[in-house]
């Protein structure tokens, strides 16, 4: 749909998407540098009532895949931080995909991203870090081996409250979907979240 944000700014419904704005231009992201150009690309774009809603998906989409090929390169080099990092913003970009998909009135696009969105952001909330196996001695049991956690201080990624926040404000705007002559979720309200790290 060729609909331009022009309204969506006339309705005041354009804010920042669960976080995403707080990466804006001028802002580099250290964790995931091949996203700082699609993310100022969609911060610069969507500020402009002339861009159509359909660019506004695509902007986001190229954030998405940005920030999906961070998190297949943390994965593959077993860097659980950066992990959590990429699947958090894709998770804010997906949010912000449906919110713009709802507004385009197409609500099963909408219906997807959102779902993409609360599965990401579920993945940090429910890891937990591996078990290791310690060995001690107390003289009786010699060498009897006990699984403890490696980081017994922290028991979930340290994006979890964040990834909590964008799972809920997806949760409410899934809700919304079903919810018939419902107001739009905003594509860009939803969780207060930390901009990405800055160099």
């Amino acid at each position: 749909m060729k609909r331009s944000l022009a309204l969506a700014l006339c309705l005041g419904i354009l804010a920042p998407a669960a976080g995403v704005d707080a990466a804006g231009a001028g802002v580099s992201d250290s964790m995931c540098p091949g996203a700082t150009k699609p993310v100022r690309d969609y911060v610069e774009k969507t500020k402009n009532p002339a861009t159509s809603l359909d660019e506004a998906v695509a902007l986001a989409q190229k954030a998405v895949d940005a920030y999906d090929l961070c998190a297949s390169e943390a994965l593959g080099s077993g860097a659980t931080d950066n992990l959590h990092y990429a699947q958090l913003w894709s998770a804010r970009y997906e949010y912000a995909i449906g919110g713009w998909q709802h507004l385009a009135e197409n609500d099963g696009l909408a219906r997807v991203a959102l779902e993409r969105s609360i599965a990401l952001a579920q993945e940090i909330i429910d890891w937990r870090p591996a078990s290791q196996v310690a060995y001690g001695s107390n003289d009786v049991n010699v060498g009897q081996g006990s699984v403890h956690n490696a980081n017994a201080n922290s028991s979930n990624s340290r994006f979890h409250d964040e990834a909590v926040q964008v799972r809920d404000a997806a949760l409410k705007a899934l809700a919304q979907l079903s919810k018939p002559g419902a107001a739009s979720p905003a594509p860009a309200t939803a969780a207060p979240a930390p901009a990405p790290s800055a160099t």
